[in-house]
């Protein structure tokens, strides 16, 4: 068994210890101070590596290749940097910082990735990146402060394997955060899904999903309670069905909403898009482009709400618009030589509705 010890204290040793209690390689970094900077590199099978640093400026390096390799990268201070890049088969990464302006990058390679990043702090950002062959990565992005910046990236590629189905999942609770997911299917038969949560006044999320592959799924969730935040989710593909979903609490949000389903229309893949925004002076945007049967549906409850419809599909196509306020507005524009159906509920005052379908 091989063991690194770099300065260490009696209780942080036991804790790498037991952390690495089966592993053939264990490595523990520790420091305190400013500008220091620590380096693990491990190869082979059952690899564990643990890092601490408290101080300013500090940065951590893990590289890991092999087999079922475990990271973990603990930062407290500001102006950090964490780096740890795994390739191999059942990774695990988990990257703590709390501070001011710290970074981390995780990159995870090969099979069975699962990622988590969670920062405390203002004006942070982590970055999670995973590319997959047989089965998909799981990455979880957390933030706590102000001015965070939070970007999941997962490609796939390769045959499916039943149950591991790429998931990224960002919660981000404070103000002027902003939070990326996009996920790509580049072949075989995959499934996708991921959500984003945040809570606070002028955040931003944007999601994308693409499958370019066989039949797949994907899925796409968005919640912001706040004021003044904004959502864009964009699904695209060759096949296969989509669901997207924005859900906003509070007063003047925008939700844009983007699916182009391409293929044929077989294997009943469905293109579904909902927002739901409770407050006023709200905005509601989607557009539906392919062969696929369609769905886009809008419920919007307060007043000087906005919802637009575009759709343009061969497919049978419903959009419904549920307004409940006063001085809403909704417009819903149909074409293409599908079945086209288009509802507009409006309960109040000073409120209006155009159609328009050929």
């Amino acid at each position: 068994m091989k063991r690194i010890v770099t300065w260490g204290l009696a209780s942080v040793f036991a804790l790498a210890v037991s952390f690495g209690a089966f592993a053939a390689n264990e490595a523990l970094v520790v420091q305190l101070g400013s500008s220091n900077y620590g380096d693990v590199t491990q190869d082979g099978i059952d690899n564990a590596a643990l890092s601490l640093q408290l101080g300013l400026a500090n940065g951590a390096s893990t590289v890991q290749s092999g087999e079922v390799n475990a990271s973990i990268v603990s930062q407290r201070g500001a102006g950090n940097e964490s780096s740890v890049v795994q390739d191999g088969f059942a990774n695990d990464s988990l990257v703590l910082q709390r501070g001011l302006a710290n970074l981390a990058a995780v990159t995870q390679l090969n099979v069975e990735n699962s990622a988590l990043v969670a920062q405390i702090g203002l004006q942070n950002d982590g970055v999670v990146y995973q590319d997959s062959e047989l089965s998909g990565g799981v990455a979880t992005l957390f933030q706590l402060g102000t001015a965070n910046e939070g970007t999941i990236y997962q490609a796939r590629r390769g045959l499916a394997l039943p149950g591991f189905d790429s998931y990224a999942f960002t919660a981000q609770i404070g103000n002027a955060n902003f939070a990326l997911q996009v996920q790509a299917a580049l072949e075989g038969v995959w499934h996708q899904t991921a959500d984003i949560i945040q809570y606070g006044d002028r955040n931003e999320a944007r999601q994308l999903q693409l499958n370019v592959g066989d039949i797949g799924g994907n899925h796409l969730d968005a919640l912001q309670v706040g004021e003044d935040n904004y959502s864009q989710q964009v699904q695209s593909g060759t096949r296969g069905g989509r669901i997207g979903v924005v859900v906003q609490d509070g007063s003047s949000n925008s939700a844009v909403q983007t699916q182009l389903a391409v293929g044929p229309n077989t294997n009943n893949p469905v293109a579904v898009a909902i927002i739901a925004q409770v407050g006023e002076a709200n905005e509601a945007e989607q557009y539906q482009e392919g062969s696929a049967d369609m769905l886009a549906l809008a419920i919007q409850w307060g007043t000087d709400n906005f919802a637009q419809y575009s759709q343009v599909a061969s497919g049978n196509v419903l959009a419904a618009s549920l307004q409940l306020g006063e001085a809403n507005e909704a417009y819903i524009a149909q074409y293409d030589a599908g079945y086209h159906t288009a509802l507009s509920l409006q309960v109040g005052t000073a409120n209006l509705v155009a159609i328009q379908q050929s």
